[in-house]
């Protein structure tokens, strides 16, 4: 996933961009008029938190950007279509097995068959599972390009047995720092992640400070030394995360 260069004030990388539509996260255009929802199809028929999963129809417009909403999600996915027939979206994290809605604005658009989540995930609690989707992650994918055209990349302080992922930028109207805190347990062994927050301070006086409370952390590499990288999964509704989610690549050998 290669993240847009961001000119608005909530945009992030964490989502999808592939062939079809993407889970960018811009804004939704004015819907259009719809007599009835339709039936949608989609591939494949199950996936894990964070599966890519596309949603096809002949109807889907241009440019327009759609709501996918999951059952048990707390929010729906915005999704932008970049082909006219086929939407791209990923199992968020809550997410239960069901039909997947997708409305254009406020309207209903269409409905797909029942879809199978193949993860529980605890609503309640941070978690951490070794990274189990694709495609895997790259530096470029958790990097940000500023409203400057400067790359943002992710940074680790490690102090003993733990370590402080963060990452920040600006986006001309806002700007976002992200934070996790994990407790290293040795070669082989998955971290724990203890703390997760988000710090936005807009261009007038007043800074905002989210904690997450709860969130699947997918870690693709481990390695306090050298490379660490993942992918979180929080609730689609978390301010300042597009979709919920969210990536990191830091190299400390470099």
């Amino acid at each position: 996933m290669k993240l847009p260069q961001i000119a608005f004030g909530f945009a992030l990388t964490c989502a999808l961009v592939a062939p079809g539509c993407s889970d960018d996260g811009s804004a939704v255009v004015p819907p259009a008029e719809i007599s009835k929802p339709l039936s949608l199809t989609f591939k494949p028929d199950d996936g894990k938190v964070g599966s890519r999963i596309t949603i096809m129809s002949s109807h889907f417009v241009m440019s327009y950007s759609y709501l996918v909403y999951f059952r048990g999600a707390d929010e729906a996915l915005v999704a932008r279509c970049d082909t006219g027939t086929t939407i791209n979206a990923f199992v968020p994290f809550g997410a239960v097995s069901g039909p997947i809605s997708v409305s254009l604005g406020s309207d209903p658009f269409g409905v797909t068959p029942a879809f199978t989540v193949t993860e529980a995930t605890d609503t309640l609690t941070l978690a951490v599972r070794n990274y189990d989707i694709t495609p895997p992650i790259t530096a470029e994918d958790s990097s940000v390009v500023d409203y400057m055209g400067f790359r943002r990349t992710w940074s680790a302080d490690v102090r003993g047995d733990t370590v402080h992922l963060w990452q920040n930028f600006a986006t001309g109207y806002i700007f976002f720092e992200y934070h996790f805190v994990l407790v290293n347990r040795g070669t082989n062994q998955l971290p724990f992640l203890t703390n997760a927050w988000i710090v936005s301070k807009p261009d007038y006086p007043g800074t905002r400070i989210d904690t997450i409370r709860a969130g699947l952390l997918k870690v693709q590499d481990w390695d306090t030394s050298g490379v660490m990288s993942g992918r979180f999964f929080g609730r689609p509704s978390i301010w300042g995360l597009s979709n919920g989610s969210i990536m990191f690549w830091i190299d400390r050998r470099r």
